[in-house]
């Protein structure tokens, strides 16, 4: 292993921050809290399943229909199996739309804690800085 003389230690190290410790704290570790909100955004879209929520979002609920009597002239019976269906049409829409909605606050608070642990990353050495400005101006003096 190669030694260095001692005054020139201190550029090496700055040449090590510059190199590898910048590029990591300000691309590559923000580009994997990003990638991780990602995947997680995925898995949480894929659990509430959106767009099989949309396509089905006016089907009856569980599909539990009547059929039409053969006999169109039963008024009684027409009456009676299309307000099963509207009934079983309206609690489909509800569940679904209450699920949409969940799904999509869901959605949100993710981003927000993906936006939050972004922007406490970078603001991290800010705060190290003001806590030892703290730590030597008011406590040490």
């Amino acid at each position: 292993m190669q030694t260095f003389p001692a005054r020139f230690r201190h550029i090496l190290l700055l040449l090590l921050i510059w190199n590898v410790f910048l590029p990591w704290y300000l691309l590559e570790r923000p580009l994997g809290i990003v990638k991780g909100y990602i995947a997680y955004a995925r898995v949480w879209a894929e659990i509430f399943s959106f767009k099989f929520l949309l396509l089905t979002l006016f089907s009856p609920w569980k599909h539990l229909t009547e059929e039409y009597p053969a006999n169109s002239l039963a008024l009684g019976r027409v009456l009676y199996v299309f307000s099963v269906n509207s009934v079983a049409r309206c609690v489909g829409l509800t569940v679904r739309l209450s699920t949409l909605c969940i799904g999509l606050i869901v959605q949100m608070i993710l981003f927000a804690i993906a936006l939050m642990y972004l922007v406490v990353w970078y603001a991290f050495p800010l705060f190290v800085v003001a806590g030892l400005q703290y730590i030597v101006f008011r406590l040490l003096w």
